[in-house]
């Protein structure tokens, strides 16, 4: 079997965990979430959930629904096996390093900017950065329904925007 991507084994999780679940449900789960770097377009599910059927990764059932064909998918045996294997596999390095971080990008070209408007970014910045906190906090509180794998994301995404915080408070200091 070729090495899946990072998208096509969350995809795999997704339909593992959601089961029986159509195209549609996996593409929702990605546009949900909180992470924007991998597409959630259904021009990126909906080939993708066919090359995992391809690969024996995840039956397709069909079904009739009015005038339209339902197709929904599970995960085989094959699939599964695969997922457990990405999930509980040796970390290697560049999963640690990987961080796509927008923010960072572009304080590397900060001197372009006067310090007005490099201020001005810190602040928009440490606005969004609280928002999107606050707004985890909030789902934490709120949303009871929550399993104990989402409550962990959830802290992942306020401990690392309160640590990207802390940051600005560096980029303030040296660069504004």
């Amino acid at each position: 079997m070729t090495k899946l991507s990072h998208l096509a084994y969350i995809a795999l999780g997704v339909v593992a965990s959601e089961q029986p679940c159509s195209g549609y449900a996996v593409m929702k789960k990605f546009q949900e979430s909180s992470s924007t770097y991998f597409s959630g377009s259904a021009g990126a599910i909906y080939p993708l959930l066919k090359r995992l059927e391809a690969s024996g990764l995840v039956d397709e059932e069909r079904s009739q629904a009015g005038t339209r064909t339902r197709r929904t998918y599970s995960i085989t045996r094959k699939g599964s096996d695969a997922l457990e294997d990405w999930i509980s596999a040796p970390v290697p390095r560049e999963d640690v390093a990987f961080l796509v971080d927008l923010l960072r990008a572009r304080t590397l070209f900060f001197e372009r900017l006067s310090k007005p408007k490099r201020r001005a970014f810190v602040k928009d910045a440490r606005e969004q950065l609280n928002k999107r906190i606050a707004e985890f906090e909030d789902i934490l509180k709120t949303n009871t329904s929550l399993n104990q794998f989402d409550k962990v994301s959830a802290y992942s995404v306020i401990y690392i925007d309160r640590a990207r915080l802390e940051w600005l408070d560096v980029v303030e200091r040296e660069l504004c």
